[in-house]
């Protein structure tokens, strides 16, 4: 099995971490075409595509992503943020940081393999680094979201609702349980992201009230029944579509 690893980004030409816990040969950065000279100067070591500098936004650069991926033929992909520092496991209550790119990448492959055998076509790991958001007893979760810190994606037809800003993940995910009945989320694994110090990517529009508005656009899509608004500011609660775990 063959996985493209591509990799949004925009305003950090010299601060792609990611790249460093994949193969570099399976790697493809996207960024805007006016950056484009700028990330080449700083990252001679993977391939890039310059996307035209009329998309903007990350839910338009993976949609982007998606035309770009049916039009190469490739079935499985995943899309990371480029400030991911390592993959974290939880073993025996604990914690172990992995940045081998080998055992990443065959995480991966074994992510796929497991989706594809049960019929989703959407993966990805636990959203906080929170340690209680694992169940030894039942690592896996099917009905709730994955977000695109990291996410596997094999070759389906759902694109993203371009009208969410952000919360865009939390939204296909919900459109991949209807129609496929689950996405697998393993909850043993965590990427560890620098989103809280590192300027550009969404971070340049990302704000208080976007948050809010697309959060609201969420329980619009989709009725209180499923998502709610939580006390924090920046999370939403969500319910599953279908039965599962």
């Amino acid at each position: 099995m063959e996985i493209l690893i591509t990799i949004p980004s925009k305003g950090r030409a010299d601060r792609v971490l990611t790249k460093e816990i994949f193969p570099k040969d399976n790697i493809l950065l996207f960024v805007p075409e006016s950056e484009l000279k700028e990330y080449q100067k700083h990252n001679k070591d993977v391939q890039i595509v310059g996307v035209p500098n009329e998309i903007k936004g990350i839910t338009k650069t993976r949609n982007y992503i998606f035309d770009f991926t049916k039009k190469n033929k490739v079935k499985y992909h995943i899309q990371v943020d480029d400030d991911a520092m390592f993959i974290e496991e939880i073993q025996n209550e604990t914690k172990k940081k992995i940045t081998d790119y080998k055992y990443i990448y065959n995480l991966c492959i074994k992510m796929f393999v497991l989706a594809e055998d049960i019929g989703f076509r959407l993966w990805g790991f636990r959203l906080t680094a929170d340690m209680r958001d694992y169940r030894c007893m039942a690592p896996f979760t099917t009905v709730m979201p994955v977000v695109f810190n990291i996410a596997g994606i094999i070759d389906n037809d759902i694109w993203f609702d371009e009208r969410f800003i952000v919360k865009e993940d939390y939204d296909y995910s919900m459109m991949h349980i209807l129609k496929y009945g689950g996405v697998l989320r393993y909850n043993k694994y965590y990427i560890g992201v620098n989103h809280l110090f590192n300027k550009g990517g969404c971070a340049s529009y990302r704000n208080d009230d976007i948050e809010k508005q697309m959060q609201n656009l969420l329980v619009k899509k989709w009725g209180k029944k499923y998502i709610k608004n939580s006390n924090n500011k920046n999370y939403i609660t969500v319910r599953g579509l279908r039965p599962g775990i």
